[in-house]
């Protein structure tokens, strides 16, 4: 008859868990910023490597999508977000930033793929590290024309949802978690 295993039959995994709580305090705790509050102008380069920085964007609503190629619910969300930046485009920016991890080719294959209408930005810490409670694709970050965050939307988001931010700072359409049965788009 064989023992039940234990964690004495396993030493690496007790230095993991004890290095875990060791280091636990001085893992960043940083979470997109509260809602109405400035974000801050951070410097990041597209898939072209030109650098830009976010208040470029100032005068105008921002989209902040994060995706990823490998992710369905986004894959069906891409058309709705181009159409929404063509029919909006005058008061409307949407920037993509793949957080899929994937390589610069497939990130390019996938512009290519799907005719992005909008700016691809690769994922980078600047970015990512500054909006670190995004814990999952697609997820959506609405950046008011003065710079204020207005909402983080969970999920694949409908023209409507997305029209409604542009509307309305107060909408119920807010933090939405993964609603795939949009027959609108």
């Amino acid at each position: 008859m064989t023992q039940p295993s234990s964690l004495k039959s396993y030493p690496a995994i007790r230095v993991f868990l004890l290095l875990s709580l060791l280091f636990a305090p001085f893992i960043s705790q940083a979470k997109t910023p509260p809602e109405k509050s400035m974000i801050r102008d951070i410097a990041f380069h597209d898939i072209n490597n030109k650098r830009h920085h976010l208040s470029e964007y100032r005068g105008k609503w921002l989209f902040i999508n994060f995706w990823a190629g490998y992710c369905p619910i986004c894959k069906k969300e891409i058309p709705t977000l181009i159409r929404f930046q063509q029919h909006n485009r005058n008061k409307v920016t949407v920037l993509g930033i793949n957080y899929g991890g994937e390589t610069r080719q497939k990130i390019i294959a996938a512009m290519k793929r799907h005719h992005f209408n909008y700016s691809i930005v690769p994922d980078q810490t600047s970015i990512s590290g500054y909006f670190n409670d995004v814990v999952g694709t697609p997820t959506t970050i609405i950046i008011s024309p003065q710079g204020r965050v207005v909402a983080k939307a969970v999920g694949r988001q409908s023209y409507q949802e997305l029209l409604a931010y542009l509307g309305s700072q107060q909408t119920d359409v807010r933090k939405r978690i993964w609603d795939m049965d949009d027959s609108s788009n």
